[in-house]
C-alpha cells in the first residue's frame, strides 16, 4: 500500500516548539513565555490526584533498563543524520514522551507520544532538520473524537498511525539531546480486561499490533484524572485552560490509573495503568559524510531508574504536543510565595540533578587524529539557572520577580554556572539571555607520564555565546575539541590522556577519531568517572 503524506498542519498539534514545559523564578513558580515576558503557568494541584516524587533521581550504566532515557546528543545538519530507538522490553505495553531539547539552552525543539506494546520498539530518523518517523508507535487522531454514552463516559477518538504515513515534522534546530520520559504502564496483573478477551482476533490488553487501542486508553486516563479541558487545544506546548491539573500524578487515586476500556461496550472491562517499570532501553546512532568519508558511531542511551517513583505511585500524564522537562517530577503543592499554585521544589531538584554528578575527573583518551571531542550534556541547567539565587552584575538575577522561597533557595556555593544574564528592563521581563558558562581545569598527560604543567588552566565551556569568555563551545549539549591545541601537539603531546574536573552535573561522553587510511574511524564513548 503506497504511504500517504501527512502535511504539517494535519499533525501540528502532535508536536510542540518553544520553551522547556514550565519556566520558573527563583520561588518555583510555574511560569510560561509571552513574548517577551513571563507570564503565571496554568496548571492546578489536587491533592488526591497530583503525586510528587519523594525519591531522588538516579541514573544506571549506559545499555541497562530504565524508566525514562537520555540520549546525550543528536545531529541532524551539516550532513550529519541520527537514529534512535526506544525499546520496551517487558511484558506490559508503556505510554512515553519523547523530547528533543536544544543544545543551546534545552528549550524544546519538538516532543511527542509513543504507544509501546509489550516488547516493542520503536524507531526514528532526523536528518536534514527533520524528524522522520515510520512507525506504528507514533499515533495521532484522524478526525474529530465522537462521544458515546452507553457505558458511561467514553470517547471513541478515530486513530491512525505513522506506519501508513510519511512523517516529516521540521526541527528549529540541528544539534541538541533526547530525552524519552515513561509515564504510564498497563498493569495486567490487575486489569479485569484479560489476555482471553479479543476484538477481532486481537488481544487487546498488551496492544500487540494494536497501538491505536492504547493511544484511546490513555486519552481516557488523561480525561479522567486530568480533565476535558485537555481537548480544547493546546498552543505552543502550553494549555490556557483553568482547571487542568498538573501531569505528575498519583496512580493510586481511581481516576488517575483505572478507567473503563474505550474499546469494548463492558462494565467489567476495568484498564488499569501504574507507574512505569524500569524496562525501556535505546540507543542512537549518529552517520556523518565529509571528505574524511562516511562514519558512524552508536552510543547506548543512559537509563534512570526511578524518574517516576514507584514508591509513591507517580505517573505522568503529558498530552500529545505539551511540553515536559526532567523537573516536573518535582512539580509539588504550592506555598503562600506561590499564592498557592503548583510550584517546582528547587532544592530536590538540586538533589536529581547528582544523579549526573562525576564520581571524579573525567579521563579523556586523546591522540592526534582529527576529530576528538568531549561532550557534556546538562538536562537540569535550564531550571537550575532559573531558580538559584545567583548573583550577576551585582544584582539578583531574579530580583525582578520575587524574593527567595526558603525550600527552593539553592546556594551559591553549589552554584558553579556564572555570567547568566536575563532582561531586566522591566518587572515582568526577566527572560534569561544567557545561560551562562562554567570554568574547567585539565592536566594533561602524554603516553610516557609526562605532565605538561604549563598548558594546564581554566577552560569555559559555555552553553550560550559569552563574548567576554576564552575558549567557549556553544551549548548544553557543548562538544569541545580544543582539550588538546596545536601548541600541546607542537610539544609532543599527540597522545595520552587529560584528567578533566568538571564542577556541573552532566553526562559526559567523548568521541575519539583514528585515521584508517585516510578516512576517519570515530569510537563515541561514555568518559570515565561517570557514575
Amino acid at each position: 500500500m503506497k504511504k500517504q503524506i501527512m502535511s504539517i498542519a494535519a499533525i501540528a498539534a502532535l508536536f510542540a516548539t518553544g520553551a522547556n514545559a514550565f519556566d520558573t523564578d527563583m520561588n518555583g513558580r510555574l511560569l510560561k513565555q509571552e513574548g517577551t515576558k513571563y507570564i503565571k503557568g496554568d496548571y492546578t494541584w489536587d491533592a488526591a490526584k497530583n503525586m510528587k516524587a519523594a525519591a531522588d533521581l538516579t541514573a544506571a550504566p549506559a545499555g541497562q533498563l530504565g524508566d525514562a532515557l537520555v540520549y546525550p546528543a543528536f545531529f541532524s545538519d551539516h550532513g550529519w543524520e541520527s537514529e534512535f530507538t526506544v525499546i520496551n522490553n517487558g511484558d506490559e505495553a508503556m505510554v512515553a514522551k519523547v523530547v528533543l531539547y536544544s543544545r543551546d539552552n534545552s528549550k524544546e525543539l519538538k516532543d511527542f507520544n509513543i504507544y509501546l506494546s509489550a516488547h516493542d520498539v520503536f524507531r526514528a530518523t532526523l536528518k536534514e532538520n527533520k524528524l522522520i518517523i515510520k512507525d506504528s508507535s507514533f499515533v495521532f487522531q484522524s478526525k474529530t473524537p465522537e462521544q458515546k454514552t452507553n457505558v458511561g463516559y467514553t470517547y471513541t477518538d478515530t486513530a491512525t498511525d505513522a506506519s501508513k504515513h510519511n512523517i516529516s515534522e521540521p526541527i528549529p534546530e540541528g544539534a541538541g539531546y533526547i530525552t524519552v520520559y515513561g509515564m504510564v504502564q498497563a498493569d495486567e496483573a490487575t486489569t479485569t480486561t484479560t489476555k482471553t478477551k479479543v476484538i477481532n482476533g486481537e488481544d487487546i490488553t498488551a496492544y500487540h499490533k494494536n497501538h491505536d487501542n492504547l493511544w484511546r486508553d490513555y486519552r481516557h486516563l488523561v480525561d479522567e484524572c486530568r480533565g476535558e479541558a485537555w481537548r480544547g487545544g493546546i498552543s505552543e506546548g502550553i494549555y490556557d485552560a483553568a482547571g487542568l491539573i498538573a501531569p505528575n500524578i498519583n496512580t493510586a487515586d481511581a481516576t488517575c490509573g483505572t478507567i473503563k476500556s474505550t474499546v469494548r461496550n463492558r462494565t467489567d472491562d476495568v484498564i488499569h495503568f501504574k507507574s512505569p517499570d524500569t524496562q525501556l532501553s535505546g540507543s542512537i546512532t549518529l552517520k556523518g559524510n565529509d571528505s574524511r568519508g562516511t562514519r558512524a558511531m552508536t552510543l547506548n542511551a543512559v537509563p534512570l531508574t526511578n524518574y517516576t517513583d514507584d514508591a509513591v505511585a507517580q505517573g505522568m500524564l503529558w498530552t500529545e504536543g505539551e511540553f515536559a522537562s526532567i523537573a516536573d517530577r518535582r512539580i509539588g503543592a504550592g506555598t503562600a510565595s506561590t499564592a498557592g499554585f503548583p510550584k517546582y521544589y528547587g532544592t530536590e531538584i538540586l538533589a536529581d540533578s547528582t544523579a549526573f554528578t562525576p564520581s571524579a575527573a573525567y579521563k579523556y583518551e586523546y591522540n592526534s587524529a582529527a576529530g576528538n571531542a568531549f561532550v557534556l550534556t546538562q538536562p537540569h541547567k535550564r531550571t537550575l539557572v532559573q531558580l538559584v539565587n545567583n548573583v550577576s552584575n551585582g544584582t539578583k538575577q531574579h530580583s525582578c520577580v520575587m524574593n527567595s522561597d526558603g525550600d527552593n533557595t539553592v546556594s551559591t556555593a553549589s552554584f558553579a554556572w556564572k555570567g547568566v544574564k536575563r532582561d531586566n528592563t522591566g518587572a515582568e521581563n526577566c527572560l534569561i539571555t544567557n545561560y551562562g558558562a562554567f570554568d574547567v581545569t585539565r592536566a594533561l598527560y602524554d603516553d610516557n607520564e609526562n605532565l605538561q604543567t604549563a598548558a594546564a588552566g581554566g577552560f569555559t565551556f559555555s552553553p550560550a555565546t559569552v563574548t567576554a569568555e576564552v575558549n567557549q563551545a556553544p551549548g548544553e549539549v557543548t562538544m569541545i575539541s580544543s582539550i588538546v591545541s596545536d601548541s600541546d601537539k607542537a610539544d609532543g603531546y599527540t597522545s595520552g590522556y587529560a584528567e578533566i574536573a568538571i564542577p556541573v552535573p552532566g553526562i559526559a561522553t567523548q568521541m575519539t577519531a583514528t585515521d584508517v587510511d585516510g578516512n576517519a574511524e570515530t569510537n563515541w564513548i561514555y568518559s570515565g568517572s561517570m557514575k
